[in-house]
């Protein structure tokens, strides 16, 4: 069957303010603006034409806060980043795990490892905490990344955990 969807528009403004406090301590805001115009609402909120609609706070261009964190890197000069806030994050290409430029709150553990250039990334995320209706759902991680000259190697571990406490097998941003 042939679905027809009306035109719209879209816009989208960045700005943010950061920087660095010392050699090892970097924080970093950002704003996200969107605005949709000359739309119908089922053309935003249905997942065929954009997966993400319904995650976002507003499309009437009023601004929101999409990231805010603060990363302490080299942690006691050892190899080891913490970053905690409302943080930007992708597992590989995105499909496996990616915050869609809404950005996640939670804790990020990054480290390099001393064996064969090995890296390695701990997580935990409350995906939409009071956004859409997956609200309090968590994600917990572990990744491992073998970096190469053309491509990298990765080795991922992801759950995510609805308020209920059960496991959910959706995408973050497929809202359903």
């Amino acid at each position: 069957p042939y679905q027809s969807y009306s035109m719209y528009f879209s816009q989208r403004a960045q700005a943010h303010i950061g920087g660095r406090f010392s050699p090892n301590l970097e924080f970093m805001t950002q704003f996200q603006a969107l605005g949709v115009a000359g739309s119908s609402a089922t053309a935003i909120t249905n997942p065929t034409i954009n997966p993400a609609g319904n995650r976002y706070p507003n499309t009437s261009f009023s601004p929101w806060l999409q990231w805010a964190y603060l990363k302490a890197n080299q942690m006691y000069d050892k190899p080891i980043d913490v970053t905690i806030g409302r943080q930007p994050i992708t597992l590989g290409d995105g499909l496996i795990l990616s915050d869609d430029d809404l950005g996640f709150t939670g804790i990020r553990i990054d480290s390099r490892l001393p064996w064969y250039n090995l890296q390695s990334s701990l997580f935990t995320f409350k995906t939409a905490q009071n956004v859409g209706s997956n609200n309090g759902a968590s994600i917990y991680g572990f990744e491992l990344t073998k970096p190469t000259p053309n491509t990298h190697y990765q080795i991922s571990l992801v759950t995510e955990h609805d308020a209920t406490g059960s496991t959910a097998f959706i995408r973050p941003s497929e809202d359903a």
